[in-house]
């Protein structure tokens, strides 16, 4: 068994329930979890956003040297005295 939607379990769920008569034989054609696509291209864009938020803290750690020349920009801005 494949991993479904929670809507979607919901929906069968409550369609088996409450009219099984009509809901099992189209459980039966159409309920089959066939989101292999989805599931792949789920764990892809998870695994990049892991990734992505690995490099996010790890550049936030990095002790990143000040910008080199800010005194003389700030002191070339401020009026002379």
């Amino acid at each position: 068994m494949r991993s479904r939607t929670p809507q979607g379990a919901t929906a069968w769920t409550v369609a088996l329930l409450s009219f099984p008569i009509i809901s099992v034989p189209c459980y039966l054609v159409f309920g089959r979890s066939k989101f292999n696509g989805y599931l792949v291209k789920r764990k892809t864009l998870d695994r990049r956003a892991r990734d992505d938020l690995a490099k996010i803290e790890r550049l936030a750690t990095e002790d990143v040297p000040p910008p080199t020349g800010l005194e003389e920009v700030v002191a070339a801005t401020l009026p002379s005295k």
